[in-house]
């Protein structure tokens, strides 16, 4: 644009980058979307604000970045992304920083923060039912035969009743017998299900199967249930297993994987 009553040039105003965290934010959450992001997930999540700050304030060497990266892959999987959608959006936050070793840092950090979040979860999906905290019964076994229990009498409650026909009901059944028994544990006990109608409990004493017979007669709808209390016998590791599948016979239909 020019003045021609004054002969003189009025320079055009130039658009200048925001070079704030907000602007990378912006940007990266543009590119994202560039790149496929779902839109059905939500992409700003607390997270996002760590990770823009620490790449913002250069901090791809410290642990602020790690952390932040590690928050983020944690809330997006918890958001139902895959590991893919993760990978892309870190690709594409590295797209909007500065071409260089930074942004290859930053996804080989990326990276590492999936791959970590995965493998936490499949080590506790393996010691722990999600649904119900209670151990896995691979974790259950080891803690029923473990060295820590040698020389001493170790004694398993085991309740048993009828599932409900429909799967989700008899989900919905152990979830709430999860829920009753879990805050009744004590220190040293441990539980598990070997059926959709099966619950162990790896006891403290012996006295305390009264106790959790009588929680699970306060279970509204729960129907009959059976338990009774084995111990352990004596003897090589051998003899255990022969025991364990007489009391466990669902582990003859459902063997361990």
């Amino acid at each position: 644009m020019s003045d021609d009553r004054e002969g003189t040039r009025v320079p055009r105003p130039r658009h200048r980058p925001d070079t704030s965290a907000a602007g990378l934010r912006t940007r990266w959450h543009a590119e994202s979307l560039r790149r496929d992001w779902p839109r059905d997930l939500p992409w700003d999540v607390p997270a996002t604000s760590a990770v823009v700050t620490a790449c913002f304030e250069g901090a791809l060497l410290s642990e602020t970045l790690p952390d932040a990266l590690y928050a983020l892959a944690d809330e997006r999987l918890a958001e139902a992304a895959s590991p893919a959608d993760f990978e892309r959006d870190i690709e594409a936050l590295a797209c909007c920083l500065d071409d260089g070793p930074a942004a290859d840092e930053l996804i080989g950090l990326g990276r590492h923060a999936i791959g970590a979040v995965l493998a936490r979860d499949h080590v506790l999906g393996e010691l722990y039912s999600p649904a119900t905290s209670f151990r896995s019964r691979t974790a259950f076994l080891a803690d029923l035969t473990g060295p820590a229990a040698a020389g001493m009498p170790v004694h398993v409650w085991a309740a048993r009743w009828r599932p409900a026909a429909r799967t989700w009901s008899a989900t919905a059944t152990q979830l709430t017998v999860a829920s009753v028994v879990r805050t009744a544990l004590r220190d040293g006990e441990s539980a598990t299900y070997f059926g959709p109608g099966c619950l162990a409990v790896l006891l403290a004493s012996p006295g305390r199967g009264a106790e959790l017979d009588e929680l699970l007669r306060g279970v509204t709808d729960l129907g009959p249930v059976e338990s009774l209390i084995h111990t352990r016998p004596d003897g090589p590791l051998e003899r255990w297993g022969r025991w364990l599948i007489e009391v466990f016979p669902e582990l003859i239909e459902d063997p361990l994987p």
